[in-house]
């Protein structure tokens, strides 16, 4: 079969455009080289010309049919990714920003019913909680909530602490402040941990915030709970209250016996 070059020409306003094809002799179809990229000649010819539709809106009707025919329809990630990058960097103009402003005039959170409101809690109270369930995301927010107030041993935890020093000396760390970010366990962060190669943890519970009155449980219910969590992780958990803490000011003999046995 043979090929021939044969060439054609487009007469433009612009200029001259030549094309070397290759033809078939036989059933006179043109073949394009491989890698040939085709000439816009719309754009060409189009070139110095005003656009007819420049400047000129869309009436409701025609932004009715147009919205319509999309319906349903949404741009791929590819798409959205093009169209992102084509406008980064492109200030709005003035009358843009006066437009925006018109548009969502009278859409603050004012003047939602209480069922908007309603469902503006609701969507955000399980966007929320989808969050929490991601173990990276919940220690990176528990880092960041103990960092920012700043916590220091609590009473309790400071009465037990010089307790652990003066009974097992170098034996458990205070972690309790999140600082050491080793110690996260799901979101959890023990008061205080063994140092010697033991996996046990030593929580102090408050009376008040771990009591039935704000978690809604008994109190051995609550420090059950907290012994199953560090179960999971292969830690042995040992809870102290707050009470049994202040009792050691008096007599520091039975807490110091149940230290001892926990720590064998």
């Amino acid at each position: 079969m043979e090929f021939t070059l044969c060439s054609r020409k487009a007469n433009s306003k612009s200029r001259m455009v030549k094309l070397e094809l290759a033809c078939n002799i036989e059933t006179g179809v043109i073949t394009f080289p491989p890698g040939y990229i085709f000439p816009s000649f719309l754009s060409i010819s189009g070139k110095g010309r005003k656009s007819w539709n420049k400047g000129k809106r869309l009436s409701k009707l025609d932004k009715l049919h147009k919205s319509l025919a999309r319906k349903g329809r949404a741009h791929s990630e590819e798409t959205r990714r093009k169209i992102s990058e084509s406008r980064k960097g492109t200030p709005f103009t003035e009358e843009h920003k006066e437009n925006l402003k018109l548009a969502h005039k009278g859409f603050t959170g004012k003047h939602h019913n209480e069922e908007g409101k309603e469902k503006i809690r609701y969507g955000v109270t399980i966007a929320q909680k989808k969050l929490w369930q991601d173990p990276e995301y919940k220690n990176r927010q528990t880092k960041a909530i103990l960092a920012g107030q700043h916590l220091r041993p609590t009473r309790p935890e400071g009465i037990l602490q010089e307790l652990l020093e003066s009974v097992l000396p170098g034996y458990y760390v205070y972690t309790g402040d999140g600082i050491i970010r080793k110690f996260y366990f799901n979101g959890m962060t023990p008061d205080f941990t063994s140092c010697d190669g033991q996996k046990k943890v030593i929580e102090v519970f408050g009376d008040y915030w771990h009591g039935k009155l704000v978690t809604g449980k008994e109190p051995q219910e609550s420090a059950q709970q907290r012994i199953n969590k560090f179960a999971v992780f292969g830690f042995d958990c040992l809870v102290i209250w707050e009470h049994e803490v202040n009792e050691t000011e008096i007599d520091p003999t039975e807490l110091i016996e149940e230290i001892l046995e926990f720590s064998k």
